[in-house]
């Protein structure tokens, strides 16, 4: 999904944007504020706390450490990656808690102080992990080019790629006096926001950051740049080096904080000594001004604050200098006025220099001839960024009436095939996120794979973070009462199937099972598959359970089942995952292959295997359908601990008692037999009640209300839901409301049980046929050809005949004449054509409303 916009470029436009004029006089700067915070939860490492807000995030890289007896499984994900890059990570907190610092009040008045503390007490909990001794700081967590080889969500990342999580330090040996004192300023930042409701916290904090500063005090090196973190820690240099330009402006930065922190003059001190050796511009003894904020440059928030604490002449001309050039002097700026100090992370400069214009313009004080130009440049920047311009473009993700959604970010594009493509939009709305920003005149493009437009990075909304609290502190602009809302329903998991072949006397079937988790994204060695058959013809013509056998020629599963019965006719072969994890992280990784035959004896006389009524059987899986995956098969339904994750059973099921199941018979060798302990209860040999049934005394009978769901039989209704579907007493279930909103003769309906009736089911030559019987034998092995290696192409014999006496099924017509179908999440559902919302069932079939669809209808 690409999408693109031009930016006006006009004399008037950039005389209008210096005057700091604005077209839309205030944003809800509340609600900004509340969405920029929340992305910080969305970049969360790690553990997961319990009062983390983004449902499609889980638990992470749960051995980040362990490569050094550390535990450094926190922090924060730099940016659209799962890289943990210790440097923007530290300049990041800084910036966050300067505004935490000095707009309290628009915090607190917004409700969002709990989570300004949350956010930063769980980085700076890493922080501590990451300084286990005092000349020992832990800086990167993550191989940057390992990492950047696979796109998919953090969840997995430890299945997919486990050896690129190597931990990375500064220590005596190898220093980086930038990275320790960044670190440094950022602790003693976050200690000020800390100290009025954890002394004790702050304290530690503060212990953290004197210590840090004295370990980049003690290998400062001379000349600047001879110590910088990036050559110790050399994979960040593609990254995030540090070498370009001197680190006396960190030094600088954190004795400030540390003064600020502590109270302590000595600090002012060091930080006056540091002043005079930040960079000056090339070929001058001018400081430098043309440049502005950013992960490595901190001399112009030295500057501000200098002035703004201090007072000295020369701190004020220099913070003036440099917010001249950008509100009124050469400073280069689109036709519509954002700043472009550089062509990469437009936005993230911009909402800096934001950011340090509104605090400085307010330290002046509105008397201040100087107030209303810098507070009116700060105000616009912003201001643009969340749409105030020429293209009514927000550059914040879930911001505004116009968007972008599709960023560079794995997390939530949500892909489980480790593309970048697939699918084509976002699953997960990155609410908060800061993009890169327009290409300078050239416009904005919303393209995923353009990482320089649309990458999105923690550093980058920091100081836009504390610019949002200023101007909250002003105009207000409340954040939304019910944030963040529900994530929508999406398929996590799907079983597609097609026919390999079949014949009179058998079916063969490929299923392929698929992980499509996001919310969140989950490894899996517990999921199962069930395959139902209706065995009438078979008990019909004489044959019994013993005639039957099952048998793989490819298997990826753990184990396959014998035949057990579900109720009266209809018997299931179920299929078990477990033998290794199932996770959404590539196109094999994320799906799982069997192929499995249920048979007769090839001399078996006088019976048509009749596959049309078997409850998970469809015509189309004899079609046209895809090699690898077949089709979505909604009729063989995927089960997890958690119960049904997918498709539809067939009613009037119950679960029999578990006993040790006889494994199937593969093509040559039996396969194993191991199920893992959280599978759900798999492979039971039918009794004959079964023990979830209570059966009726005679001439009693029992009624109770359930769901008459269109042409199926009566389902049960769920007693802990009212809407949607469920799983309750091990088998699937509807809300009553969802019951009640369907079309046509459907309903709650009242199921009264009569009597025990004796077997009726077809009559069987010998005892040991009958439909039912009191134990299943075990299927006699019998010899086959030799497996397909599972390394090998997936097999589609095709030698096996066409079956004649019982022709292929008809299809059922879909439930929209038209052809219409939904694309929802990569799965082709009908659309209904007399249901209005919601989901439906018609023609025998699942189907969609055009309303719940929404955009992805297709043709």
């Amino acid at each position: 999904m690409i999408k693109k916009i031009w930016l006006a470029t006009s004399v008037a436009a950039l005389a209008f944007a210096s005057s700091g004029a604005s077209a839309q006089s205030n944003f809800a700067y509340g609600e900004a504020l509340q969405k920029s915070l929340y992305f910080y939860e969305a970049q969360q490492a790690g553990p997961l706390p319990e009062w983390n807000r983004v449902a499609w995030r889980g638990d992470s890289v749960p051995d980040d450490g362990a490569d050094v007896g550390l535990d450094l499984r926190g922090g924060w994900f730099d940016a659209g990656d799962h890289v943990k890059f210790g440097f923007p990570m530290a300049a990041t907190v800084t910036m966050v808690a300067w505004g935490g610092v000095d707009y309290t009040g628009a915090y607190q008045d917004s409700n969002q102080q709990e989570h300004l503390l949350n956010n930063l007490r769980f980085v700076n909990d890493y922080f501590i992990n990451a300084h286990p001794s005092a000349n020992e700081f832990y800086g990167q967590v993550g191989v940057g080019g390992d990492d950047h080889t696979f796109w998919g969500p953090a969840e997995v990342l430890h299945h997919k790629i486990p050896e690129s999580r190597v931990s990375m330090k500064i220590d005596s040996s190898c220093p980086g006096p930038d990275l320790a004192a960044e670190t440094a300023a950022a602790m003693a930042s976050s200690s000020m926001v800390f100290s009025s409701n954890d002394a004790a916290y702050a304290a530690t904090l503060v212990s953290h950051a004197e210590s840090l500063f004295n370990f980049a005090e003690s290998t400062t090196g001379t000349t600047g740049k001879d110590n910088a973190y990036s050559l110790c820690i050399s994979d960040a240099s593609s990254f995030y080096s540090s070498t370009d330009g001197v680190y006396w402006d960190e030094m600088a930065w954190a004795a400030i904080w540390l003064w600020r922190a502590t109270g302590n003059d000595s600090y002012l001190t060091k930080a006056r000594d540091y002043y005079v050796q930040m960079g000056t511009e090339n070929q001058s003894e001018t400081p430098v001004y043309t440049w502005s904020q950013g992960w490595n440059d901190k001399a112009y928030g030295v500057y501000v604050l200098m002035a703004a604490l201090v007072g000295d002449d020369n701190y004020h001309e220099d913070a003036q200098r440099y917010l001249d050039h950008w509100s009124i002097g050469d400073g280069n700026r689109t036709g519509a006025g954002l700043i472009l100090v550089d062509t990469w992370g437009v936005n993230r400069y911009a909402a800096n220099a934001a950011y340090l214009a509104l605090f400085y313009a307010e330290s002046l004080g509105t008397s201040h001839p100087l107030h209303d130009r810098y507070h009116s440049f700060g105000k616009y920047q912003i201001d643009h960024i969340l749409g105030d311009n020429p293209a009514n473009q927000s550059y914040v993700v879930g911001f505004g009436n116009n968007y972008p959604t599709n960023v560079h970010h794995r997390g939530s594009h949500g892909s489980w095939a480790d593309t970048s493509s697939v699918p084509e939009q976002q699953r997960h709305i990155l609410y908060g996120a800061l993009v890169g920003g327009p290409n300078a005149d050239t416009g904005y493009v919303e393209d995923r794979d353009d990482y320089v437009e649309n990458e999105v990075a923690t550093d980058y909304n920091s100081g836009f973070t504390s610019a949002l609290a200023a101007l909250y502190s002003q105009y207000g602009g409340a954040p939304l009462s019910n944030f963040p809302p529900a994530e929508p329903e999406t398929v996590e998991y799907l079983v597609g199937a097609k026919v390999n072949s079949s014949s009179s006397q058998y079916v063969e079937i490929k299923a392929v099972i698929q992980n499509h988790s996001t919310t969140p994204a989950k490894g899996r060695d517990d999921l199962s598959i069930r395959y139902f058959y209706d065995l009438s013809e078979v008990f019909d013509a004489g044959y019994g359970l013993e005639d039957l056998t099952v048998s793989s020629g490819y298997n990826q599963a753990s184990n396959i089942s014998a035949l057990n019965q579900w109720n009266g006719t209809i018997y299931y072969v179920e299929v078990l995952f477990g033998d290794d994890v199932i996770f959404p992280g590539g196109q094999s990784e994320h799906r799982r292959e069997v192929q499995f035959r249920v048979a007769l004896p090839d001399s078996a006389t006088g019976v048509e295997w009749d596959n049309s009524n078997d409850p998970s059987y469809d015509a189309a899986y004899s079609g046209t359908v895809d090699a690898t995956y077949g089709i979505d098969a909604p009729k063989i339904p995927a089960y997890g601990p958690e119960g049904l994750v997918w498709g539809q059973e067939p009613s009037g099921g119950s679960e029999p008692t578990p006993t040790p199941a006889p494994t199937a018979e593969p093509s040559t060798t039996p396969v194993p037999t191991p199920t893992p302990t959280s599978a759900p209860s798999v492979t039971p040999t039918p009794t004959t009640t079964p023990t979830a049934t209570p059966v009726p005394t005679p001439g009693t009978g029992t009624c109770s209300d359930q769901c008459k769901w269109y042409q199926d039989d009566p389902r049960p209704l769920c007693n802990n839901q009212e809407s949607g579907w469920g799983y309750e007493n091990n088998q699937s279930c509807i809300g009553i409301d969802t019951c009640n909103s369907q079309n046509g003769s459907g309903g709650v309906v009242s199921v009264c049980d009569g009597p025990t009736p004796e077997p009726t089911a077809a009559p069987t030559p010998t005892p040991t046929a009958a439909p039912t019987p009191t134990a299943a034998p075990t299927p006699t092995p019998t010899a086959a050809p030799t497996p397909t290696p599972t390394t090998a192409p997936t097999p589609t014999p095709t030698t096996a005949p066409t079956p004649t006496a019982a022709p292929t099924p008809t299809p059922a017509p879909t439930a929209e004449p038209t052809g219409s179908m939904c694309n929802w999440y990569g799965w082709q559902v009908a659309i209904c054509s007399n249901t209005s919302s919601g989901w439906g069932n018609e023609n025998n079939q699942t189907c969609i409303s055009r309303a719940a669809c929404g955009d992805n209808v297709v043709q």
